[in-house]
């Protein structure tokens, strides 16, 4: 129980760093490659939120490096990655207002159904 715990956690710190990471690059706008992208990756440097990010993901790397002597990788990569699609597919859809499509109904409901599948 404890392995699926710590997954769990991964999956739960992967989704937050991707959160801030959004977060952060709203506030620094659309990187282009021109001649503003020197001013979009200082305003990158100096973003609270991508370094929140970050430590987040480092967060999760440890944690997921425990995970990874306990489980077998076959097991532990596609649920932490199915997992992640399914919370962060509703969960932007929930706080980004981002728009339900039948495809993201469709991925959810095959993710879904692999972690039901491989946990088994």
């Amino acid at each position: 129980m404890l392995d699926k715990g710590l997954l769990f956690l991964c999956v739960i710190l992967n989704v937050g760093a991707q959160f801030l990471l959004k977060a952060g690059m709203t506030e620094v706008g659309p990187v282009e490659v021109n001649r503003t992208i020197a001013t979009r990756l200082v305003a990158m440097v100096g973003n609270a939120h991508l370094w929140a990010g970050l430590a987040t993901y480092g967060a999760g790397f440890a944690i997921y490096s425990i995970v990874l002597s306990r489980i077998e990788l076959s097991r532990a990569y596609p649920i932490s990655s199915a997992a992640a699609i399914v919370l962060i597919t509703g969960a932007s859809i929930v706080f980004l207002r981002e728009t339900l499509t039948l495809g993201k109904v469709a991925g959810v409901l095959f993710c879904t159904a692999g972690i039901f599948l491989i946990f088994r």
